[in-house]
């Protein structure tokens, strides 16, 4: 058994298996903890009656790491978050060959201590894998319920944030403050130049189309939030005219089979009007560079309140979205000049499961 586990460790997938078991929180461990802590009341008195007491321990002590890492690898490894038939059969099997292929170590292990001669015969391994079975399926249906209550407590979670985020999106643009801003600029264009009055119109349309169709969506399309980021960078190159500057690069080189939390973009680019002064003789730059894993959004501080460790409720909604929605994080760096931001691209509408 204990071979079994060091050539699983020198396996090429230590660095994923590693990873893996940090996804588990503090909670399972405990419960874990919890569980075998109660088996040993019923374990600790038959060290009493067969003696080799730290034999026993020991032999025990593998034991239960063996079974917890069978446990833990069945049901947040093998078991994905779905209702799929097909899905869940799937991981029956997976579950079956793993029970199957460490049975043996666990057979080895009570033949040393209780001297009996190892039988291999079919009905022999059958009758020792259910027996294993019997010993982990408690565990595992114990951290099966944990995980159903925090998948419930996440959408819970995702529900209200998305509430928030869609009645402050709705507020920020439907806005009393917006709207005659907006038609303020589209007052002054239809007798300057009707043509661009047109087509701002439009752009403001777009803008409110963007929302409804996507006030009950937690991710779009990596396209999509792009093409509603044009719009909305139009309406605030026109209404502060040269005071802002946006340059978008990288577009060339992405993968627009991505996705991005709801109005994120957005959120950021709001929060750079809201944080920093334009200026029509000097505009205050902002790059928004796209690749493969991430945008970063990098602009000039020039701040319009001496307390920027403030980053606005905005994005503390995004932050706590990426949270639920990934394992990805939002993340912010302030230097002396700039203010960038990374937005982390998923790569599945159910990218945290």
């Amino acid at each position: 058994m204990l071979s079994y586990l060091l050539l699983l460790l020198s396996h090429k997938r230590l660095f994923f298996m590693l990873h893996f078991y940090k996804k588990i929180s503090k909670t399972d461990w405990l419960l874990i903890g919890i569980y075998w802590g109660l088996a040993y009341v019923y374990i600790v008195p038959v060290f009493f009656v067969y003696g080799r007491i730290l034999e026993t321990i020991f032999l025990s002590f593998i034991e239960i790491i063996a079974r917890t890492f069978l446990a833990v690898t069945i049901v947040f490894l093998l078991f994905p978050a779905t209702n799929s038939v097909k899905t869940i059969c799937i991981a029956l099997i997976k579950a079956s060959l793993l029970l199957l292929v460490l049975t043996p170590f666990f057979m080895i292990g009570d033949s040393y201590y209780n001297n009996k001669m190892l039988d291999w015969s079919f009905v022999s391994i059958a009758k020792n894998m259910l027996s294993e079975a019997q010993e982990i399926g408690i565990l595992c249906a114990l951290l099966s319920m944990k995980q159903f209550y925090n998948m419930k407590e996440y959408a819970q979670k995702l529900e209200k944030l998305n509430v928030e985020n869609q009645l402050k999106s709705l507020s920020n643009q439907v806005s009393p403050h917006f709207l005659f801003n907006n038609l303020n600029v589209l007052s002054g264009l239809i007798s300057q130049d009707p043509v661009q009055a047109k087509e701002y119109l439009n752009r403001l349309a777009l803008i409110y189309r963007h929302l409804i169709a996507n006030a009950h969506n937690d991710i779009v399309l990596l396209k999509d939030e792009l093409s509603f980021a044009d719009d909305y960078i139009y309406l605030l190159e026109h209404r502060f005219e040269n005071a802002y500057k946006f340059t978008k690069e990288g577009i060339d080189t992405i993968n627009y089979d991505k996705f991005l939390p709801t109005c994120s973009l957005q959120s950021v680019l709001e929060n750079i009007i809201k944080h920093n002064k334009g200026d029509n003789q000097k505009p205050l730059k902002t790059t928004i560079y796209i690749n493969e894993t991430e945008i970063i959004v990098t602009n000039q501080k020039r701040l319009k309140v001496l307390d920027y460790e403030s980053i606005g409720s905005g994005l503390v909604n995004l932050q706590n979205r990426y949270k639920l929605l990934s394992d990805k994080q939002l993340e912010i760096i302030v230097t002396d000049d700039t203010y960038t931001i990374k937005l982390p691209l998923l790569n599945t509408t159910t990218e945290k499961q």
